[in-house]
């Protein structure tokens, strides 16, 4: 007659299945973590390369006004307009310098989507499109010569613009950080961006993107060549030959098993401190040097 098992034996079958499957699931919770984790690192890389290079683009035209990069060269149309949130930013939009910086604060002449991000730079650029295109009456455009050029919006080709010099769309680009998102509980980068009918138009470009810091490459002494990166504001007569960007980025989910206390270092060079979030949210940053290829302000 065959026995079965004593209570002993059952007990004790029990309480080693009970710590196979602990440990079963254990290694499961730690390999869905790591996996998290690189989704989350990998995703990060994605929206910071994505970030940057939208910001280089936008950056290496600054200044290319076609026939040459001097946009003090340029006139305006009185019937010239631009406007954002019912506020006309005709003069700020198009001012003469093709890049223009903020160190720590707000001061685009249009409102933040929800409220910018205390701390976060500005970058203004200005240049014209790189394709060419026809008069389009609304549509902030240009036509220059190697001497001068004209600004238009009326769709009209203006006197001094020959039937061999060739129309382009004017772009003025506008980048901050936005404290919120179409993803719930992140930040973004934004982009004042002018469309038809001189709209300054808000536009998300990268969420995930805490802060944007701004340095500019000057050249003091006139010699062709870079004398240190300063924050902007710093020296505004010195001639801007490149442009030095960092950003920061964060995921959207928290992970309870990891702790940021950074530090995390920018290129403001005003700011000792590193950051030391003290969260559970993964970061990282990138970083980008972009020589301006039309560089005429001095």
């Amino acid at each position: 007659m065959a026995e079965g098992f004593t209570l002993i034996e059952l007990m004790i079958g029990l309480a080693l299945g009970s710590m196979a499957l602990a440990l079963t699931l254990k290694t499961l919770a730690q390999g869905r973590a790591a996996w998290q984790t690189a989704e989350n690192l990998a995703a990060l890389d994605e929206r910071a390369a994505f970030a940057l290079t939208a910001l280089e683009r936008d950056v290496l035209l600054a200044g290319y006004w076609v026939a040459h990069a001097d946009a003090s060269r340029l006139r305006v149309a009185a019937n010239v307009s631009i406007h954002c949130q019912g506020r006309d930013v005709t003069t700020a939009s198009l001012a003469s310098t093709n890049v223009h910086a903020s160190n720590g604060l707000f001061d685009l002449p249009c409102p933040a989507a929800s409220g910018a991000v205390a701390g976060s730079d500005t970058l203004t650029v200005r240049h014209a499109e790189a394709a060419t295109t026809s008069p389009e009456a609304g549509r902030v455009q240009l036509c220059t010569s190697a001497v001068d050029g004209d600004i238009f919006q009326d769709g009209l080709r203006p006197v001094a613009c020959g039937d061999e010099q060739q129309v382009h769309n004017v772009q003025v680009h506008s980048w901050y950080v936005n404290k919120s998102s179409s993803e719930q509980g992140l930040p973004a980068l934004y982009r004042y961006t002018l469309v038809s009918g001189g709209l300054l138009q808000n536009q998300e470009i990268m969420p995930g993107v805490e802060n944007l810091q701004v340095t500019l490459g000057v050249d003091r002494d006139a010699d062709g060549m870079i004398d240190g990166f300063i924050d902007p504001g710093t020296a505004p007569d010195a001639h801007i030959l490149a442009v030095r960007l960092w950003i920061l980025l964060r995921t959207a989910q928290p992970e309870p098993a990891h702790i940021d206390n950074g530090p995390w270092y920018s290129i403001d060079t005003a700011t000792t401190a590193p950051l030391r979030p003290h969260d559970h949210y993964r970061r990282t940053t990138a970083e980008r040097i972009i020589w301006l290829r039309n560089s005429a302000e001095g």
